[in-house]
């Protein structure tokens, strides 16, 4: 072989190496996009540990952005004793976060010009609801959506663990618990003990009180039993099939059994209703849920379906009493993480914790579910590391969303 002949060989050798190395650069490339573009071994490993430390059964968790669900799974247990697994398909009591549908609810009728968010809900209901403190100071609707309607969270609807029931429903009807609890004469009516000591407007009290009303009042509005609104105006428009203000005992698997932690084991609270169930009471599994919360990300549109104006959604997302609550806007609020304000709502009730948060600059959001009660820490350190794996989620350009 002479020397051109060695010369063109290595030649040869060299473009051989070099394109090896860009192909295997680039497939590197390309998987290390791919690995991170969805939570995978790390993330489980980490929640897994997390559920050994602080005692957690189950979890299901889902990343969304103003589109899509980006990612969702399930961890543990549903049920213990039966040994049923948490899927995404699994429904979950919600607590407070129920809050939120119910304030859809109301807030669609404000849409349509049925009441001012300043008006005298007293226009509205078959007495009069005031704080015989200051009896001549109306609560409205914007008061109740914001917890400053000096409505008490001491002698409310959960005051007597017998209104707890398990594997059934409340005993009242929504326009029954007001006559019972706010009318004189009424079996549970206990006058000023309803309220603090506070004006109508001038400070925040959180009470679950106030979104029971606004939902008696969307049947008062309506004409509509509250259930039948939701069902037709807010699950039906956003593909949700599977959810329920009460438990049902045809949903007993399919549903997490809410826990408490004692003495080195889990002890099953069992399923039970609360009669305030517009301000804790819905079930609903975590995929479902994320098309609400997708809905409302993306300022009252999810696919085909407009469940609230954007101007709407708007006017809930802001601060509506800035010097009383600077957190605070339509039912929905603020809390800060890592110097970040992250706009969502929590839900806490016996044995369970529901959760979810969105960031308003990148439309990302995360909501969490467990089947016990758990500690703040907990639920922070989840977040965070949740938000941290959303960061790292490829998107597709704006062009393709």
């Amino acid at each position: 072989m002479n020397r051109y002949q060695n010369f063109k060989k290595t030649q040869l050798i060299f473009a051989a190496i070099f394109i090896l190395t860009a192909v295997s650069g680039t497939v590197w490339f390309v998987l290390q996009r791919w690995i991170h573009s969805s939570p995978g071994n790390d993330i489980d490993a980490f929640i897994q540990n997390k559920m050994r430390q602080d005692h957690l059964p189950g979890l299901a968790a889902a990343i969304v952005n103003d589109q899509k669900v980006l990612w969702c799974k399930g961890y543990g247990k549903a049920n213990i004793e039966k040994g049923i697994p948490v899927t995404p398909f699994t429904m979950f009591m919600l607590g407070s976060l129920s809050k939120t549908v119910t304030a859809t609810a109301i807030m669609q009728l404000y849409e349509l010009g049925k009441f001012g968010l300043d008006e005298d809900i007293n226009h509205f209901l078959p007495g009069s609801l005031r704080n015989p403190k200051y009896p001549d100071v109306p609560i409205t609707f914007r008061m109740l959506l914001t917890h400053t309607s000096s409505l008490t969270r001491k002698d409310n609807l959960n005051r007597a663990k017998s209104l707890y029931l398990k594997g059934g429903s409340p005993q009242f009807s929504l326009h029954e618990a007001f006559r019972q609890h706010f009318l004189p004469g009424g079996k549970y009516y206990t006058g000023e003990k309803k309220f603090t000591k506070f004006k109508p407007g001038e400070h925040y009290k959180y009470s679950s009180l106030n979104l029971l009303f606004a939902a008696y009042l969307v049947e008062r509005i309506s004409g509509i039993n509250f259930e039948q609104y939701c069902s037709g105006h807010i699950f039906l428009p956003l593909g949700i099939q599977d959810a329920s203000w009460h438990f049902k005992p045809d949903q007993s698997d399919r549903t997490a059994m809410p826990y408490d932690y004692k003495k080195g084991k889990f002890v099953s609270y069992g399923h039970y209703d609360v009669p305030f169930y517009p301000s804790g009471g819905l079930r609903i599994n975590i995929q479902d849920l994320a098309k609400f919360f997708i809905a409302f990300i993306n300022y009252g549109s999810y696919g085909d379906a407009q469940i609230l104006k954007r101007e709407t959604v708007e006017e809930m997302r802001r601060i509506q009493y800035p010097d009383i609550a600077s957190f605070q806007g339509i039912t929905w609020y603020y809390a800060p993480l890592d110097g970040k304000q992250y706009l969502g709502h929590s839900g806490m009730i016996y044995g369970v914790s529901a959760d979810m948060y969105f960031d308003p600059a990148k439309k990302i959001g995360v909501i969490l579910f467990i089947n016990t009660n758990t500690k703040e820490k907990t639920l922070v350190d989840l977040f965070r590391r949740f938000f941290k794996e959303a960061e790292g989620i490829d998107l597709p350009p704006k062009s393709a969303r």
